[in-house]
């Protein structure tokens, strides 16, 4: 697994341009990227392995260049996105493109039980009034990682060989020999004594 990425500082940065653009949200209301995410495979364990499958679609009517996907757990620092599949390679989206990743991670063994929320960060650059401005887009999961809790079970076999019964086994049996002779013997008593009696 690769190590994750950290971003020490969520800045935008204008490339070619003085001015500084900082953009979270969509620009005046309108969003270039889509996000669409689904976790692949069962709800992992603590401890167990996940993945993340991340569609990014540009939705911009002109070429967008993907910079970066990366994902954050709530168990993550708040500015460390893994990432996986390529997701770190710049790539060219043409309108409509769609870019898709799958990431895969190591849930930690102490996470709790539950819902876990889950963040994509979608960093791109768009060309807007011949400058390029990069963008970083949080785009949060719901709902988030289902982390279920590891059971450990325990089977015990037990094997009977006939012929070799345990100790416990033959006091049962002695007892219950002994109890039915004893059963007889009071039974065979009052039969004789009631015939003594006629």
């Amino acid at each position: 697994m690769r190590k994750p990425l950290t971003i020490s500082a969520v800045t935008l940065t204008l490339l070619f341009s003085a001015v500084l653009t900082h953009a979270t949200l969509p620009v005046h209301g309108v969003s270039h990227v889509g996000v669409e995410v689904a976790w692949g495979g069962d709800n992992p364990t603590q401890g167990g392995v996940a993945t993340i499958i991340v569609n990014v679609r540009n939705l911009w009517s002109q070429p967008l260049t993907l910079r970066f996907v990366g994902v954050r757990l709530d168990w993550m620092g708040e500015d460390t996105y893994l990432y996986g599949g390529g997701s770190e390679l710049e790539r060219l989206m043409n309108p409509g493109d769609i870019a898709s990743y799958s990431m895969r991670f190591t849930v930690p063994d102490d996470a709790s039980p539950g819902f876990h929320p889950a963040y994509i960060l979608v960093v791109y650059t768009v060309s807007e009034e011949d400058m390029l401005v990069e963008y970083h887009q949080v785009v949060e999961v719901r709902p988030g990682l289902n982390v279920v809790a590891a059971v450990t079970l325990t089977v015990t076999e037990v094997v009977t060989v006939p012929g070799e019964a345990s100790n416990v086994n033959r006091v049962k049996d002695w007892r219950a020999l002994s109890t039915l002779l004893a059963g007889l013997a009071l039974a065979l008593f009052a039969v004789w004594k009631w015939r003594l009696k006629k």
